[in-house]
């Protein structure tokens, strides 16, 4: 125990002697320091016989410290290539989901949506971002939507109702309709799936 207390006061020496050379008489270290000022004054120290054993203590330090990091380096690589992994996966599983489905703000305004509710809506996706998902519904069916986000709003989890959207030269088409607030936003998560 006592060995290890003595080699870490040594280590907190080497610090505080490696800090003051670097940051000069007051004391403070540079915000940035380039890494030729660094070796500059591992040189220094290096050269001179009264601190040669400092210096190569604190190089053996640093190049473990080095290897730490280049490790943490490498697990952040992997964490993220992962995360990158994950998200694509998620996206298309999102994108290709064989129910229409759209996330909209607090008034209903689309924000984001599926492949598969833009061919529900016969849109191109960037044509409907902005645009009221009630207002592609028939007269009739919007205060049902708008009561069921109200029961959402008013605490109720997930709740769902039966809507038609409307259909230009043809019979509006029956749509079952499965909401749940958006746990990420103020808007609601819609999912429109066909009835049979």
């Amino acid at each position: 125990m006592a060995i290890e207390n003595a080699e870490l006061r040594r280590q907190i020496e080497l610090r505080t002697h490696a800090a003051s050379k670097l940051s000069g008489a007051d004391g403070q270290l540079e915000a940035r320091l380039s890494s030729t000022a660094a070796l500059r004054v591992l040189h220094a120290l290096a050269s001179s016989p009264a601190t040669a054993a400092d210096a190569i203590a604190l190089l053996h330090e640093l190049q473990v410290h080095q290897v730490e990091l280049d490790l943490q380096y490498e697990e952040l690589q992997g964490a993220n290539a992962e995360l990158e992994a994950s998200l694509d996966h998620q996206t298309r599983l999102y994108e290709h989901a064989p129910v229409a489905m759209f996330s909209v703000d607090a008034g209903l305004a689309l924000i984001e949506l599926n492949l598969a509710g833009a061919r529900l809506l016969d849109k191109e996706r960037h044509a409907l971002i902005g645009k009221a998902l009630s207002d592609y519904l028939t007269a009739a069916s919007r205060p049902v939507l708008l009561a069921t986000i109200g029961r959402i709003r008013a605490g109720a989890d997930g709740q769902s109702c039966t809507v038609e959207l409307a259909r230009e030269g043809s019979a509006p088409t029956t749509l079952q309709a499965s909401i749940n607030a958006d746990p990420a936003g103020a808007g609601f998560l819609i999912a429109l799936v066909a009835v049979q």
